[in-house]
């Protein structure tokens, strides 16, 4: 391996037991493209770190907690 290649690795796809992360892909309007890729800038996080951050504060939400309680959604196993 070339010494610049290790900082060419997206540590975002790897979770900290060394497994890949699922992708998860969606299409967003562009000005919400900008805006998230700026915001991931300005934090210096990945845009995954930032939108990992985002689905869990949405999924924190009172009405999304309900749906989960409701539908029992934490008991949700792995396959």
């Amino acid at each position: 391996m070339r010494e610049n290649e290790a900082c060419c690795i997206d540590r975002s796809q790897v979770a900290k037991d060394n497994k890949r992360k699922p992708e998860v892909r969606a299409y967003v309007d562009e000005d919400l493209d900008r805006l998230i890729k700026t915001i991931a800038s300005l934090k210096g996080i990945s845009i995954s770190e930032l939108l990992n951050q985002a689905i869990e504060n949405y999924l924190q939400l009172p009405d999304v907690q309900k749906l989960v309680e409701r539908h029992r959604l934490d008991e949700i196993e792995d396959e």
